[in-house]
């Protein structure tokens, strides 16, 4: 569903995974690491759903339920169930084959953005649960990945929406939130939607604004307008060292005073 804390994240009355091309990217939410499944039964059980049924209406209007936090493209809808009902053991190592990233971070990741879900905070005072709402920008990301048709740039691209994924839930598995919901972080647009400004302290920042940019990649100057210091792991070019990464972030956050596990 990817964050730079140094920019503005776009309206999340949209329901979506928080972010555009150049910050976070659908989603907020996790399975476990490692995770396989070996058929569909197996799927739509992780998913916590039927995969014949992507949404369900909510009482109070939108979608929710078993479904995702609001309702995509016909378009997203379609690359997002695909990717849900489809073994790991199948689409895993072909992607892994056409971007070069590591299978291990790449089930982890489809396990959070695709499969799991998660409590989103759609505008002041309003949480939705689901998950993340596909998008079509991520949608081609993922669809090009599994069928080997992204371009160099586009696999860059593909790494650091996986890094910030991988970080972002890694996070939340620590126990921070996807966002929080603070007042000074909510502007009212003058289309009557509500955005969403960058936290300007580290007691406001969630897993998503924590994580590296989806777009970019890395921390830029967010991390030190936030007081922290970059991690000292260099990602591997295959990302098969995320969790020495990983820890490298959680040690600072800890450092600087955030209770995670």
């Amino acid at each position: 569903m990817p964050g730079d804390p140094g920019a503005d994240v776009p309206a999340p009355s949209r329901g979506d995974h928080l972010g555009g091309p150049d910050l976070d990217s659908t989603a907020a939410d996790l399975g476990s690491v490692g995770d396989d499944v070996g058929d569909l039964a197996d799927d739509t059980a992780e998913a916590g759903g039927d995969a014949g049924t992507p949404y369900i209406h909510g009482p109070d209007g939108g979608w929710g339920g078993a479904g995702w936090v609001e309702r995509p493209s016909d378009y997203a809808a379609g690359v997002y169930e695909s990717l849900r009902a489809t073994p790991n053991h199948i689409d895993v190592p072909q992607m892994s084959k056409h971007t070069g990233v590591d299978e291990s971070v790449l089930r982890q990741v489809k396990s959070h953005m695709i499969r799991s879900q998660h409590d989103v905070i759609v505008q002041p005072g309003e949480w939705k649960r689901g998950r993340f709402t596909p998008r079509d920008d991520i949608a081609d990301l993922w669809d090009g990945a599994r069928k080997g048709t992204l371009d160099a740039g586009q696999i860059k691209e593909f790494k650091h929406l996986m890094t910030h994924e991988y970080v972002e839930s890694q996070l939340m598995k620590a126990g921070l939130p996807y966002l929080y919901d603070e007042t000074g972080l909510w502007r009212k647009d003058p289309d009557g939607t509500f955005g969403r400004n960058s936290p300007k302290s580290l007691s406001a920042a969630g897993a998503h604004d924590l994580a590296p940019n989806p777009a970019r990649g890395g921390f830029g100057t967010a991390w030190q307008k936030l007081g922290l210091r970059h991690p000292k792991t260099v990602l591997a070019e295959d990302l098969s060292n995320i969790d020495s990464f990983v820890n490298d972030v959680v040690q600072e956050l800890r450092a600087k005073g955030l209770n995670l596990k």
